[in-house]
């Protein structure tokens, strides 16, 4: 009698002792899907963000060919010669000047 008695009480601390192990288990399991889930998200901002600013630094370039190609032109002499035309009214050898009966 004795012994059955003590099969019972192995089998039911037995099968608690699985059930326990069972729900750490699926806390475990639980707890990582919803990190991966949330690390998931974090990727996709993370992607989203990487590509934003992936469109600044094309823009960026872009605006620094212009201005490169801007300080060539400003170096040149036919940026020399529209600057002294607009500022000083310089005319060629070869240009008539007419002036109006206005003074302008």
């Amino acid at each position: 009698m004795a012994t059955d008695r003590n099969r019972q009480v192995y089998k039911k601390s037995n099968i608690f002792g699985v059930a326990i192990i069972a729900a750490i288990c699926l806390v475990i399991f639980a707890a990582a899907y919803f990190a991966g889930k949330k690390i998931d998200a974090q990727n996709e901002y993370y992607i989203q963000q990487e590509n934003e600013l992936q469109s600044q630094i094309d823009a960026e370039n872009e605006r620094t060919k212009e201005i490169e190609e801007y300080g060539r032109y400003v170096l040149s002499d036919e940026f020399a010669e529209k600057a002294a035309r607009e500022k000083f009214g310089l005319v060629t050898d070869d240009e008539i000047v007419l002036k109006s009966g206005d003074g302008e």
